[in-house]
């Protein structure tokens, strides 16, 4: 019974913090020497992300993202600090939307926000994301 009503409770969904994002995930993007380079600089990144809008990914797309761990047995992986903030987070009803960088053709990226994404996914919440479309 209690499963049931984890899976009827509604969340607040809360916009990313773009700032914390930048110094966690974002700047590990700036294609320093050959790698992949998403945007050239903090501003760039931070107007891209003010560009996004929050959406409900379907568990089909949620599967698609090339760098998501999304079963439940990868949960089990995720850090264990990551895993208990996001289980507070969700016993509070309010959880930070994880970022989705979306570069057209299905091609999907999980910037951040993995634990929470495979956290929802797994446990009957609605799975919502902060998509960003990326310049072509």
């Amino acid at each position: 019974m209690k499963l049931l009503e984890i899976k009827l409770k509604k969340l607040t969904w809360a916009k990313p913090n773009f700032e914390h994002e930048w110094e966690t995930e974002g700047k590990n993007y700036l294609g320093k020497g050959g790698t992949i380079a998403f945007w050239p600089d903090k501003p760039t990144f931070l107007e891209l992300m003010h560009k996004g809008s929050e959406v409900e990914l379907k568990r089909s797309v949620i599967k698609q993202l090339d760098n998501h761990m999304h079963s439940k047995k990868d949960w089990e992986l995720l850090d264990p600090h990551k895993r208990e903030r996001a289980e507070q987070s969700f016993a509070r009803g309010h959880v930070e939307l994880p970022i989705v960088l979306n570069f057209g053709s299905g091609n999907l990226h999980l910037l951040g926000g993995n634990t929470r994404l495979n956290h929802a996914a797994n446990n009957g919440y609605e799975a919502k994301v902060w998509l960003v479309n990326m310049p072509k």
